[in-house]
């Protein structure tokens, strides 16, 4: 994973040198600029460069360019139009009968995800309670949430530490300092779920699952 690190840096690097070098030839460009052909030519340099700007600062992953990404992302995120991954019905019967072992049991028979794979899956906007993996398929972390894709795609996933408890926790536990790293390292993990809308039952299932598993970041 390291060459592909340094690849994305060098890429960076790259886009914003030609970033800096249109934004000078468009300042240049509106200096000398005699008519009005001049100054649509050098705007138009000066869209490059605030295009190829934004592009560098994507590839490098500028946390300020990631927040604002994130926060788009929630607020265009609309339950009805993204679909389920997996098989999982949206709307379960109620299950407030069922004790603790039943709904530990029908979370295990769910089927795992892959972290790799999450770029081209959607999540669905519903509440539940999920279980992260690594690569030997040990219970890394058990939690809850309210809208499942917020938080394992956009917090856990593609977040930061600052914005997920779990990131933090697992940088802290496997001594990783940068972001990146551990992206990375989610790439190899897995996770399933299991859909409750009813937040006292989160509760109890995570807690239950959590002495069922024993998670290596947050037993």
């Amino acid at each position: 994973m390291k060459w592909r690190y340094l690849a994305r840096r060098l890429v960076g690097i790259i886009l914003l040198s030609l970033s800096a070098l249109f934004l000078l030839t468009s300042a240049y460009g509106f200096s000398v600029s005699k008519s009005a052909t001049d100054y649509v030519t050098g705007t138009f340099i000066l869209l490059i460069s605030a295009a190829l700007l934004v592009t560098s600062m994507w590839v490098l992953r500028v946390p300020l360019l990631r927040r604002i990404a994130t926060k788009l992302q929630l607020l265009s995120s609309d339950p009805a139009n993204i679909p389920n991954l997996g098989t999982q019905d949206t709307n379960p019967p109620a299950i407030e009968i069922e004790p603790l072992e039943r709904l530990f049991s029908i979370l295990e028979s769910y089927p795992t995800y892959r972290f790799s794979d999450i770029q081209e899956k959607w999540l669905p906007n519903s509440g539940g309670v999920y279980v992260i993996y690594d690569i030997r398929g040990g219970a890394l972390y058990v939690g809850r949430t309210g809208n499942l894709y917020r938080r394992i795609r956009l917090q856990h996933f593609s977040g930061e530490r600052d914005y997920s408890s779990f990131r933090s926790l697992l940088m802290d536990k496997l001594r990783i300092t940068k972001e990146d790293e551990v992206t990375n390292y989610l790439r190899t993990c897995k996770f399933r779920f299991i859909l409750l809308p009813d937040e006292n039952q989160q509760k109890d299932l995570e807690h239950y699952t959590k002495i069922r598993l024993k998670p290596f970041i947050n037993n």
